[in-house]
């Protein structure tokens, strides 16, 4: 899945079309952008409760989901996002 059109609130909160890829591998021999295709298959919001927590929630192909999204830190102290 691939979002290009994203839009943002001002808070915490990001939007944007969802499209599904399809292609030759990225490592194909020669690779050809010409055989790749995105089709739009739906919708989703990132909202960011906080620096480290949030939720995606989304709808594709007329199916809805909720997941929790956390950060996840690979060295102490992790980076401020400002």
């Amino acid at each position: 899945m691939a979002v290009d059109d994203r839009q943002h609130d001002g808070g915490g909160v990001y939007s944007g079309t969802l499209y599904q890829t399809r292609g030759p591998a990225f490592s194909a021999v020669p690779f050809s952008p010409a055989a790749v295709t995105a089709t739009a298959v739906g919708s989703g919001n990132l909202t960011f409760s906080d620096a480290n927590n949030g939720t995606f929630a989304y709808v594709v192909n007329g199916f809805t989901q909720t997941k929790a999204i956390t950060r996840q830190v690979f060295r102490t102290p992790g980076t401020v996002c400002q």
